[in-house]
């Protein structure tokens, strides 16, 4: 089950043909033609490195929220107006004012993203992305803030320049490199929730010869939570080189190590009835009650939100308990070679290596039963997960003139291999009762009983295998682009192909075979060779002040999970979009506003979710949508209106809706995707006293507002057994199609094939109805932060103090699987830079 022998040999034969060419350039004489002219470089000064125009973008020398060019959206340096898509950049500079030194708090300003549980996960265009980029490099989250320069975020399918990709977008971190000259710098942050943040980082040349610079960063964390035993901990630390031997060629080596603890909690606890719910789908079929409708168990009715009228108690109550662990290793190397050929040739080289160790010990499937008011289903789970990933890049660029167009063209061969490991170990319920009964119900919040025994302390105890897999997704890709500006710049044309050839296999070591009952290995492998995928866009400036755009993009993405029951591998995701909008710049470009309209069409993305089952529990479970659009209409604006004030804006409306559901799940036919709010607007500004007694003085603010969206993708639960009628669902489908409506359902449809359903396992074959849970949103909600910092020098010594209050009016809200939001939270900061 390995690659066909053609995909490694045709990555080689590229490789050498681009070596070729580097070779064959540096060999041939000027051309007679001039090249393209190119964005002139801002004003270099001392405290950045030389950059390379082809691969780097313009450093700034200002304190800024904004940017004018990007390598995100392209591989090459571009300006961001005439680019025929959006990329939305956060800088370094918002990062440190706001103290956002999450991820979550990064991105808040970005329209049509909303955030997830997950640290490095996100919504895009109504699309779960589950990856980042780092320097243009596949990667699992966990990047500190001290590394981060900016965040690009490219929007689209446009972003499968970079091979599989999901077609919402992706955020791409470019990290911070050498300096040319010496600084230093040491900055402490403190706050509630014994909130503690040490960081510093030193940079510049090495020697007297001018062509070797280091950076080396470190940065140590530590938060809790307002919700108990939740809590962070995470250290990092960087250390890289940059061998500069002249001005067109560079080397730069860098190796980082972050390692994160956590006590993640858990999500607002859902609250559930038993047996109070007429249930419209099923009815007695035999007594006295026959006919009439029975009444539906474990049906989800909402959050243990602050005001729930059932136990308030429970908003701020963590079920899983102290012996919950997330905690996560990720050491990563990277060695970039650039080199400018001649006045047309550049080529840059890239390997990266990351490695991500991750174990967990939690509790799965806590829900708080109305009517015993008590915690049920409390199952202990341990995770063992090692993720690898090798990736290798060569990018050749020629820029010339063919008589008035500029050409810049592109040419990459990459490749990236990821291997994923994971073993998923529950209690069965006997064991449970071996550990500890207590653990299975939670009656008391006061002093509640937490005690079971870890996989640690007895790993014989987790003796359920949910899952036990190893994965590998291997794509070896060709890209060839054509970016081609004429009429002095004010048209561009933008054209893209990429092949990709695709390998992606999964080992089994737990499969469920429904009709026998029994568990064993299985293998798959799943090739896709030859997929194209293609961008075309087009950027017209219409008068200096705007500019129209359009584009058309695709992208695939591989799914390495299994269809339980059918003995394949999900199929590969595959989508496609357009977009198209106007980007506008007013007073001498200080006001830019972008306005973009976008579809996106996806095939068959496959989302996690858990099943109830009859015994009350869950079991994990995956669901595959055929088809879903999103559709939505963005704004983004940053004004800087004088050198003291800078503001910034986005609205987003978006709508991902499911249009096309797994037969057995009809009921998500119609409904929104999780996490995504239809509406989301926000702001910030910063305003720096440039002379006067309040000289050195700056504030800060930032306002975000995001509509409801729904908590969790719903598993349903089974139409088991007998006395099932085929009323309609909420979305005005049958369950049955092949029934009339209000029919009677034979009892050989509701039951799996070898009999009663097992209790630890899902049966892909039985059909779903709702169980409540699509249903449950995250309500509206808004926050709004403020600051106020000085800034001062004593001698060559720059001294910055800072005050943060973050959720200024302490609002209560939930994001993403309705985890509790931060309340009101003070952090102050002090950097000295020397």
């Amino acid at each position: 089950m390995k690659p066909t022998s053609a995909i490694p040999r045709l990555t080689i034969v590229a490789s050498l043909l681009l070596a070729t060419v580097h070779l064959a350039a540096q060999t041939a004489s000027n051309p007679s033609t001039p090249p393209a002219p190119s964005t002139p470089p801002a004003e270099e000064n001392n405290s950045e490195v030389i950059q390379l125009s082809t691969f780097e973008v313009t450093p700034s020398n200002t304190h800024s929220y904004t940017a004018d060019d990007t390598t995100s959206g392209t591989r090459v340096r571009a300006n961001l107006r005439d680019l025929p898509f959006v990329v939305n950049v956060i800088t370094s500079d918002f990062i440190d004012d706001f103290a956002a030194f999450e991820f979550n708090d990064q991105v808040s300003n970005v329209s049509s993203l909303s955030i997830s549980e997950v640290e490095g996960q996100y919504q895009l265009r109504g699309i779960p992305i589950t990856t980042q980029l780092v320097d243009g490099f596949r990667r699992l989250g966990l990047i500190d803030s001290i590394d981060v320069d900016r965040i690009d975020i490219i929007k689209g399918p446009y972003a499968s320049i970079y091979g599989y990709i999901q077609p919402g977008g992706v955020v791409n971190i470019t990290t911070k490199k050498p300096l040319t000259h010496h600084e230093d710098s040491i900055s402490v942050s403190a706050g509630d929730y014994d909130f503690f943040r040490f960081q510093a980082y030193s940079t510049g040349p090495m020697g007297d010869s001018g062509k070797l610079f280091y950076r080396v960063n470190f940065a140590d964390e530590h938060r809790d939570f307002q919700q108990r035993y939740k809590s962070n901990s995470r250290s990092t630390g960087t250390l890289q080189f940059l061998w500069k031997p002249n001005a067109d060629t560079s080397l730069n080596l860098s190796l980082n190590d972050t390692v994160q603890d956590q006590h993640r909690g858990n999500q607002l606890i859902d609250l559930r009835t038993a047996g109070t719910v007429s249930d419209p789908y099923r009815v007695f079929t035999s007594g006295a009650n026959i006919g009439q409708h029975q009444t539906v168990g474990n049906f989800f009715v909402g959050l243990a939100e602050p005001n729930n009228p059932y136990n308030a108690a429970l908003y701020n109550f963590n079920d899983a308990g102290p012996g919950e662990f997330n905690n996560r290793r990720v050491k990563t190397a990277s060695l970039i070679y650039e080199h400018k050929i001649n006045s047309i040739f550049s080529i840059r080289e890239g390997f990266n290596w990351f490695d991500r160790e991750f174990i967990r010990q939690f509790v799965q499937g806590g829900n708080y039963n109305i009517q015993t008011q008590n915690i049920t289903g409390q199952t202990p789970e341990f995770d063992d997960q090692t993720q690898r990933n090798t990736a290798n890049q060569v990018d050749l660029t020629a820029k010339f003139n063919t008589g008035p167009i500029a050409h810049q063209m592109l040419l990459t061969a990459d490749f990236s291999g990821e291997v994923d490991r994971l073993k998923n170990l529950r209690m069965s319920p006997n064991s449970i009762a071996i550990s500890n009964p207590a653990v299975a119900t939670i009656s008391n919040f006061t002093n509640p009983d937490y005690g079971f025994v870890s996989y640690q302390q007895n790993p014989l105890l987790y003796d359920q295998h949910q899952t036990d897999t190893w994965d590998a997704v291997y794509d070896y890709g060709l890209f060839l682009n054509e970016h081609a500006s004429m009429f002095k710049n004010r048209l561009n044309l933008i054209a893209g192909l990429r092949l990709d050839w695709l390998n992606t296999r999964l080992a089994d070591y737990a499969v469920n075979n429904f009709s026998t009952g029994t568990i064993g290995e299985q293998d798959f492998d799943v090739n896709t060779r030859h997929y194209p995928s293609h961008q075309l866009g087009v950027s017209y400036r219409v008068i200096d002040s705007v500019t129209l755009y359009a584009n058309q993009s695709n992208s695939i993405d591989p799914q390495p999970n299994y269809i339980a029951g059918a003995g394949q591998l999900n199929p590969n995701s595959t989508s496609n979009g357009f977009e198209f909008g106007a980007k506008t710049a007013f007073f001498k470009n200080r006001l830019s506003l972008t306005v973009t309209h976008y579809v996106i069409n996806l095939n068959n993305q496959t989302y996690a979710t858990t099943d109830t089952l009859a015994s009350g529990g869950t079991v994990d479970a995956a669901i595959t949508i055929p088809r879903q659009v999103s559709r939505g209409d963005e704004v983004d604006m940053s004004w800087s209106v004088n050198s003291s004030l800078q503001v910034q804006g986005y609205y987003s409306h978006d709508s991902a809706i499911i249009t096309q559901s797994d037969p057995h799940f009809l009921f998500l036919q119609g409904t929104p995707t999780r996490r995504v709010p239809a509406n989301q607007f926000g702001g910030a500004l910063r305003y720096q006293f440039k002379d006067g007694i309040l000289k050195g003085f700056y504030v800060t603010a930032k306002e975000n507002y995001y509509s409801k969206s729904v908590v969790d993708i719903s598993g349903g639960r089974a139409a088991s057994g007998s006395g099932f009628i085929n009323a309609p669902l909420p979305n005005g489908l049958l369950p049955f199609p092949g029934f009339p409506p209000n029919a009677t359902i034979p009892a050989s449809l509701t039951t799996r094939g070898n009999g009663t359903p097992n209790t630890s396992t899902i049966d892909p074959a039985l059909v779903r109805l709702p169980d409540g849970r699509d249903q449950i949103f995250n309500a509206p909600w808004a926050t709004t932060d403020i600051g106020v910092g000085y800034t001062f020098k004593t001698g060559t010594t720059t001294h910055r103090v800072q005050l943060n209050v973050k959720n200024v009016f302490n609002r209560h809200y939930t994001t993403g699987s309705g985890i509790a939001g931060d309340p009101l939270t003070y952090i102050v900061s002090y950097k000295l830079t020397f």
